[in-house]
């Protein structure tokens, strides 16, 4: 196998704005005025009886879906992701929980967070960007200005491009309480974030098996080791059972409320859910993994258990991805209606649409091995194509030639550092280190990074400019040989 190494078009070379523009165009013209009254239904009607998955997976009345948002972030891009993924559920049980009351087109944006303890909202730390949010608006400010915008702290301004994460943890309570107000009676609530590609096919198969009158506490595990608790990742979606989210719903006082402040001392939202729910209805979570993932979709690990596996809901998916997920699925369900959209299917359009073989400034998480079983112990012979040996670590090349001369190796990474000597500009040290993965990963853009701190050998204190770069590589070849051998 030859490693070609090519560079990819620098980031923002397509006009972003007119792509943005465009999307939200069409959103704007399907969804809102220019399609009023009778027309606006009827319309809805028959894109619906043109999509090949509403005619195979009718929305069966038994599903709520809530999206989760911070209204600072919601971008046109999401918003389509959104509309055209869940355009077979109906929309009074599409569900958009936020923390500011708003409408795009005929949807209702819910702030979940009006209900939070007043005296809490009022006065702590993890509410300024909300009380700052809702004082901009108020005075006709556009609140997707606002998210570029400082955050004011005691002690100064403050800019954190976080400062709505903050609140995330106060929304998941408040959520399951509104979705059974606005949707009550359903057999199952399910919780996405926003970025989130969703498969209905998938969703409503897989949910037709199970018994909803159970309660059912469903996410990607993700293991909190300190407290010895299972969590539902961030953004890997969430899916409650009616009869658990009636439990809480209907409880004497609002369960959501008595834990606010609890909450206040909880490090995320799947933490304060996990921990409520056990501590309530010593309900624990049940893995949906990986028909549900809580990572982006570079960081998803393509492992051979995973390949056949249907997809329910995957966050951050890049929109040209996901449109062509979606007429994938539809093309195939109006030949096929027993089609199932798989983690293979999700591979190999992420892999026409990122040709790379080599990239820079790329991180592709070779250096991460959750099972010594997909390690690559480039010092045992047995995993080599020769005998030759030689240390990977040398350069970039080096470690391109290992992953090919290693029989399982499916992906490279190498990262090079170095030290220079500010005071002279002469180098200290410099070198590089050479990760081999029989797991696939695509990675995600990693800026070079930089900083500065003192030269322990200087008797005269200078300083060290440090630089760290991580450039990645995959052998798709290999790895599509390799999964050719599934058979779904």
């Amino acid at each position: 196998m030859i490693f070609l190494s090519f560079r990819t078009l620098p980031r923002g070379f397509v006009p972003r704005a007119i792509i943005l523009a465009a999307v939200f165009a069409l959103i704007y013209t399907y969804h809102t005025g220019l399609l009023t009254g009778d027309t606006k239904q009827k319309s809805r009607k028959t894109s619906i009886n043109d999509d090949p998955r509403c005619a195979a997976y009718p929305d069966p009345g038994t599903i709520a879906v809530a999206v989760r948002a911070s209204a600072s972030d919601i971008t046109p891009e999401s918003l389509s992701r959104t509309f055209t993924t869940l355009r077979c559920l109906s929309p009074s049980r599409l569900l958009l929980f936020s923390d500011l009351d708003y409408s795009v087109g005929p949807y209702q944006l819910h702030n979940v967070l009006s209900e939070v303890t007043p005296s809490l909202v009022q006065t702590h730390p993890d509410f300024e960007f909300y009380r700052q949010q809702h004082s901009y608006t108020a005075e006709g400010g556009n609140v997707r200005d606002l998210h570029k915008k400082p955050v004011l702290r005691a002690n100064g301004p403050h800019q954190d491009e976080h400062s709505s994460q903050s609140l995330e943890k106060y929304k998941y309570l408040h959520m399951i309480e509104r979705a059974w107000k606005l949707a009550p009676g359903m057999e199952w609530y399910a919780f996405f974030d926003e970025s989130s590609f969703i498969s209905w096919p998938n969703l409503v198969r897989w949910l037709r098996g199970i018994d909803a009158s159970k309660m059912r506490y469903m996410g990607h595990k993700t293991h909190l080791s300190d407290l010895e608790l299972d969590v539902g990742a961030e953004k890997g979606g969430i899916i409650l059972s009616g009869a658990l989210v009636e439990s809480l719903a209907n409880a004497q006082n609002s369960v959501a409320r008595a834990w606010d402040r609890r909450a206040a001392d909880m490090d995320s939202g799947s933490q304060v859910l996990a921990t409520a729910l056990q501590t309530e209805l010593s309900i624990n979570l049940t893995d949906s993994w990986p028909l549900t993932v809580g990572e982006e979709i570079g960081m998803v690990p393509f492992q051979q258990e995973m390949w056949c596996e249907p997809v329910i809901a995957i966050p951050a998916l890049p929109v040209d991805t996901t449109a062509k997920l979606l007429a994938n699925e539809q093309a195939m369900l109006a030949i096929n209606k027993d089609f199932i959209l798989s983690y293979g299917h999700v591979f190999k359009q992420m892999a026409m649409d990122h040709s790379m073989v080599i990239a820079d400034y790329w991180y592709n998480a070779a250096d991460i091995a959750e099972d010594p079983n997909y390690a690559v112990d480039w010092n045992d012979p047995r995993g080599r194509t020769d005998d030759h040996y030689f240390d990977p670590n040398d350069s970039f090349s080096a470690c391109a030639l290992a992953c090919n001369n290693y029989r399982d190796c499916v992906q490279f990474q190498y990262l090079s550092y170095a030290a220079v000597r500010r005071r002279d500009g002469s180098t200290k040290y410099e070198g590089g280190i050479c990760h081999l993965s029989k797991v696939f990963r695509f990675g995600k853009a990693r800026d070079t990074k930089y900083w500065a701190d003192r030269d322990d050998d200087d008797e005269r204190g200078g300083t060290l400019d440090n630089t760290h770069m991580y450039t990645s590589g995959w052998n798709i070849a290999r790895f599509l040989d390799a999964r050719a051998k599934a058979v779904c």
